[in-house]
């Protein structure tokens, strides 16, 4: 399963996110830049939070229309519950 994290301008987890799924889950893992149209084939896109410089930018309101959140919108959804991510903690 190959993971995207998103970068967007100030967010301040996405290193921290590609660094677990690269180091600890062992998984191909790559950066999408916010303005990218491309997902580069990835099954599963990881939206950081924790966003550097303040809030009062409404960064989700932002990212709302980057496009690469409009791109990954349309792919398949589903929920992960705990159990799903046990069982993914379990095989790593």
């Amino acid at each position: 399963m190959k993971f995207g994290v998103i970068i967007f301008p100030g967010s301040n987890c996405d290193h921290d996110a590609f660094w677990t799924i690269q180091q600890v889950a062992k998984q191909p893992v790559t950066f999408l830049w916010h303005d990218s149209h491309d997902l580069q084939n990835c099954d599963a896109i990881i939206v950081p939070g924790g966003f550097a410089y303040g809030d009062y930018l409404r960064t989700g309101a932002i990212a709302k229309f980057s496009p690469v959140m409009n791109r990954s919108a349309s792919l398949p959804t589903g929920r992960i519950g705990a159990r799903h991510l046990q069982r993914f903690s379990d095989s790593v």
